[in-house]
């Protein structure tokens, strides 16, 4: 590593699928490391709010703009051009925050940090996962909703995320190319997952 790359902020990005108790570790390592957290463009809540008008309005598009953190406009877009050229646009929006944020340092979490900074000299990149029932039954006790509401909403939620990047990037977070670190938070525990992750940064 250059001496300019030593002098740049440490960067760690975080993706999770959905009950990988991604905010509770993210919390700890910055408590830890003295950073900031810099939150994913959405939250599960919206997530589900949208999703429950996805059926009567149709469209992935409208969902999104629906949930409106980052909202290109008002008018719906009426052709496959039009939407095109508004995934282009909704990356290019998120590309500039992220990289405001990874010029700060701190823990980037969601907005397909990863991809957009794998070529950080600083970066370290954590993907969060485990088996979906073990993922629901945690997201259930850390948000403090049913275990049939969790059921309900982690295949929907991991699907959303998927998708926005897939549409946004051409690129799936699921899988691990981008990740230095796969955790499977749900066996190991949050205390063992947040040592990982601080061993994993410490040479960086």
């Amino acid at each position: 590593m250059t001496e300019a790359a030593r002098k740049m902020p440490l960067v760690i990005t975080i993706w999770e699928t959905y009950g990988s108790g991604m905010e509770q570790v993210a919390a700890l390592v910055a408590e830890n490391l003295g950073v900031p957290v810099h939150a994913q463009a959405f939250s599960s809540e919206q997530i589900e709010a949208a999703e429950a008008a996805r059926a009567e309005e149709g469209g992935f598009m409208r969902m999104v703009r629906r949930i409106g953190s980052l909202h290109i406009g008002d008018a719906v877009a009426t052709s496959a051009r039009d939407e095109q050229e508004s995934w282009v646009e909704m990356a290019a929006r998120n590309t500039k925050v992220v990289r405001a944020e990874a010029a700060q340092g701190g823990l980037v979490l969601g907005r397909n940090g990863a991809f957009i900074l794998h070529q950080h000299p600083r970066a370290l990149h954590v993907k969060l996962d485990g088996h979906p029932k073990a993922r629901a039954e945690a997201a259930a006790r850390e948000k403090g909703i049913s275990l049939e509401q969790a059921t309900k909403r982690l295949p929907k939620e991991d699907e959303f995320r998927r998708t926005l990047s897939q549409k946004t990037y051409n690129f799936d977070p699921a899988g691990n190319e981008y990740y230095d670190l796969v955790l499977n938070v749900p066996r190991l525990g949050v205390d063992e997952t947040v040592r990982l992750v601080l061993e994993a940064a410490k040479d960086l």
